[in-house]
């Protein structure tokens, strides 16, 4: 008798939810690779944003390996920190590759999510994260504005996590 791929007897091929965590895992690991792969620029600010960036796949990649929800919160006097939700409360990931990221002072940013925005200036940071990351491998939509004279404004949206769109034309 054939070993089937689900595994139960009767039904052939892979399940819907099977195909899409492996189509966001290869997703994960090609972005990783892809920034990984990148030259090295002289630019503090698109380092700090590749930097950001990184720290999301991972956490995108936890939220979709062990299926539970994970988050980013920016705060000027903490930095970018990783968050799970864990027994009814948001919870800092304690392990070693979700470190906070320190934010340059000097580093002006604007987070813009829908019906809400947050800047740098802010003396009135949430204590909820911003940026949440499902175990189905979504991102909440976000636009994130890095600005730091004298370089270019770099931006980082939730474009940065999906493939683009092809058009039939």
């Amino acid at each position: 008798m054939p070993i089937l791929a689900t595994g139960k007897p009767g039904q052939q091929g892979f399940t819907l939810l099977e195909l899409v965590i492996v189509i966001a895992l290869v997703a994960v690991l090609s972005a990783s690779v892809m920034i990984t792969l990148t030259p090295a620029s002289d630019d503090p600010l698109q380092q700090q944003r590749l930097r950001l960036l990184q720290l999301s796949h991972k956490v995108l990649e936890q939220a979709v390996l062990y299926n539970r929800r994970v988050a980013l919160q920016l705060r000027q006097e903490t930095g970018i920190s990783a968050l799970a939700y864990h027994e009814g409360k948001w919870q800092v990931l304690e392990d070693e590759q979700f470190s906070s990221l320190p934010l340059p002072a000097d580093l002006q940013w604007n987070l813009s999510i829908p019906g809400k925005s947050f800047s740098s200036t802010d003396l009135d940071t949430p204590v909820e994260p911003q940026i949440l990351f499902t175990p189905d491998g979504l991102v909440s939509s976000f636009r994130l504005e890095l600005s730091w004279p004298p370089y270019d404004d770099q931006i980082l949206d939730d474009s940065a996590f999906y493939a683009p769109e092809i058009s039939d034309e």
